[in-house]
């Protein structure tokens, strides 16, 4: 990976001023070219010639004497492969490029109808087995463009694992020296988005009352970079798991909640089911308020269950007090932690049970709720927990969530 990353930014840096990898050529290959833009850039022009006896997107690449991989010399001339041996067909980078800010813009255009009319373009019957190849590519791609990311992060001193999380809002996280203290410090709203769901391919089964035996192949890769929680993680905070945690000791259950039969997802046991098509059933996200990003988690196989919320206030509390730490701040912090979730009167007794509950205290956690989900619950909620009776939290409706979900479901 580190030479095909070395020769994709060689590429970039070429491109950018035209100019030729003036490297010795070992051999030529003559590739199949999938491109939307034909023979496409300059150099494409110069290091590349058309091969007269075969189909006419059919070029010879040079593959160069100083790379040992003839991956990293197609890269060098613009092309990313299918393969990562041998291969007998490529793609233009800058192809690829345009299904990525594509995709982008609109994430429901999928890879088999991009290839289709790039099928189109180039006058051939569309073969499913492209579409395999070009996700292929395309991931290599999205690898290629993480290392660059990566590499950037490491020159400016960015790649501690919570940088991003820690320094995603300017106006909730960086701090003006002098700047007056605020009751709250920073608000921060949760909540799951039961939309964002994803199939779980299986076998037909005989009768069709129970699900056919999984025909997906196990994948252990793990995306997301630092925004999502891994399930290992957020398992951590489901109760019958309390008992790992060190320094803990089991409390009885307080008083119950009056707002539990209005809200099904204060019920456990309604949220720990679900329909077993689904291997994700939906997202749990946390965002400041100004909708930033702070961290997801991925809903496996459960509804909006405790543990997410418990998980994520976790690794946001614990990263804030390590930072603290670690730039020789006091413990203590100044200003209460505001964090809405349409639940939070549900959740106090829940903190207070968990092993989060000295950490909630030593971060002056303050849970809140929205002014869209309030009115649903009672008075006395209310007046506790209501943005509008909340000191310091201003005209703040804290609903960032919802309108965050209402443009990832359109």
């Amino acid at each position: 990976m580190p030479e095909l990353l070395e020769a994709y930014l060689n590429y970039c840096l070429r491109r950018r001023s035209g100019q030729l990898y003036e490297g010795e050529v070992r051999e030529r290959h003559i590739l199949l070219v999938w491109s939307v833009f034909g023979t496409c850039s300059s150099i494409f022009h110069r290091l590349c010639t058309h091969s007269p006896a075969s189909e006419h997107s059919n070029y010879e690449v040079p593959v160069f004497t100083s790379d040992r991989l003839n991956n990293a010399s197609y890269l060098r001339s613009g092309f990313l492969p299918f393969n990562p041996l041998v291969n007998k067909s490529v793609v233009s980078l800058e192809t690829v490029e345009l299904y990525h800010h594509l995709f982008m813009r609109c994430p429901r255009l999928g890879i088999q109808p991009f290839i289709r009319a790039l099928c189109d373009l180039q006058g051939v019957r569309f073969k499913n087995n492209v579409s395999v190849q070009f996700a292929s590519a395309y991931d290599l791609y999205i690898r290629l463009a993480d290392g660059v990311r990566n590499q950037v992060r490491s020159a400016l001193g960015r790649l501690t694992p919570n940088y991003r999380m820690l320094n995603t809002c300017p106006a909730c996280q960086y701090e003006v020296e002098g700047e007056p203290a605020q009751p709250i410090r920073m608000m921060a709203a949760c909540d799951g988005n039961n939309s964002l769901k994803r199939f779980q391919r299986r076998e037909p089964s005989g009768d069709g009352r129970m699900l056919g035996t999984v025909k997906e192949r196990p994948d252990t890769r793990v995306g997301g970079g630092d925004y999502f929680l891994l399930p290992e993680t957020v398992d951590l905070w489901d109760e019958p798991n309390w008992g790992k945690w060190l320094d803990w000791a089991p409390t009885g259950r307080g008083a119950k909640n009056s707002c539990t039969d209005r809200w099904s997802n204060m019920n456990e046991s309604k949220t720990a089911r679900s329909f077993g098509c689904f291997e994700v059933n939906g997202l749990f996200a946390g965002f400041c308020r100004h909708s930033f990003v702070l961290v997801f988690a991925d809903m496996l196989r459960t509804g909006e269950q405790s543990k997410y919320f418990l998980a994520l206030l976790h690794h946001f509390m614990s990263a804030c007090r390590d930072d603290r730490r670690q730039r020789g701040l006091p413990d203590e912090p100044i200003g209460s932690l505001g964090v809405g979730y349409d639940i939070a009167c549900g959740m106090v007794d829940k903190i207070t049970r968990s092993p989060l509950t000295q950490l909630a205290q030593d971060e002056k956690l303050h849970l809140l709720i929205g002014l869209l989900h309030g009115y649903a619950h009672n008075r006395l909620c209310q007046l506790s927990f209501l943005m509008l009776y909340i000191y310091g939290a201003g005209i703040e409706d804290l609903e960032v969530c919802e309108r965050f979900f209402s443009h990832s479901n359109a």
